[in-house]
């Protein structure tokens, strides 16, 4: 894995119905009304982001994602 100083990155995805928030890093996450979000956020050199639900009856879970960076950028190849 490369070495992240730093870097902006967005999350996206979707929650269950039952979940009634979501921080991203301690910072709240909107939740649309289909259940999907979309977040900005700093990632820092560790990569590491962690997601925090809260649920409907005031249960919480936190998962921990990394985020990681190709050391080589792609390059596309020419058309035939």
């Amino acid at each position: 894995m490369a070495s992240i100083a730093s870097a902006t990155v967005t999350l996206r995805g979707h929650v269950a119905s039952r979940v009634v928030a979501l921080t991203a890093n301690g910072a709240a996450v909107t939740i649309a009304g289909d259940r999907t979000f979309a977040h900005s956020l700093a990632v820092a050199a560790d990569g590491l982001v962690i997601l925090t639900t809260i649920d409907d009856v005031g249960g919480s879970e936190s998962r921990t994602v990394r985020i990681e960076s190709e050391s080589v950028p792609y390059i596309a190849p020419l058309p035939a």
